[in-house]
């Protein structure tokens, strides 16, 4: 009787396969993501601390309103929003796009909700990235108009869809967070 080798040929195939998957795992593992980026930080670590953005979040929202206007005045639409605690199609209701002719003046709202502030504003940072290019080099400089009011210049080089984030450090219980809020803007030249 002949001995036959092809079940052994199956058996490597599928050895290989595997060895493989594992392989490609491994290496997207190590080898990071250049479109990795959600707010600032690394998307790992975005989920796993999700639950203290979102009560950070929480907490910024109960004693303040922020909002981004092309105008001096702002209205409901205007306000930004913590991208993690709103379902996407609130979003679409809630905020409409706003188009801006480049070069433009944004101005930023901060309104607070309560007399007694339990929360201890310390640092601002607005970014700008056009949707699909996940890059936040565009830093943008706040000039303060007065108390509650900033104002910055913003002129992008390209058309499209753009994306504000506001990072706002604040103090509360002696203990340090951050807060992203966004808005979207269209931009035609």
């Amino acid at each position: 009787m002949k001995k036959t080798f092809w079940p052994f040929g199956i058996l490597l195939v599928i050895v290989f396969g595997v060895l493989l998957l594992v392989a490609l795992v491994y290496i997207s593992l190590i080898q990071p993501n250049p479109n990795d980026n959600a707010y600032m930080q690394k998307y790992r670590d975005v989920e796993k601390n999700i639950d203290v953005l979102l009560s950070d979040s929480k907490v910024f929202l109960e004693n303040y309103s922020v909002y981004l206007s092309a105008n001096q005045k702002y209205t409901l639409q205007d306000e930004l929003i913590p991208p993690y605690l709103i379902k996407a199609k609130k979003i679409e209701k809630t905020q409409q796009n706003i188009f801006l002719q480049t070069p433009s003046k944004l101005y930023l709202f901060l309104v607070s909700k309560t007399k007694n502030q339990e929360i201890k504003i310390l640092n601002y940072q607005v970014f700008a990235t056009r949707y699909y290019d996940n890059d936040y080099k565009n830093k943008f400089d706040l000039l303060a108009e007065d108390a509650n009011l900033k104002s910055f210049d913003f002129a992008p080089q390209k058309q499209g869809r753009w994306k504000i984030t506001l990072e706002i450090t604040f103090l509360y219980h002696q203990k340090e967070s951050k807060v992203y809020l966004q808005r979207d803007f269209v931009v035609k030249n």
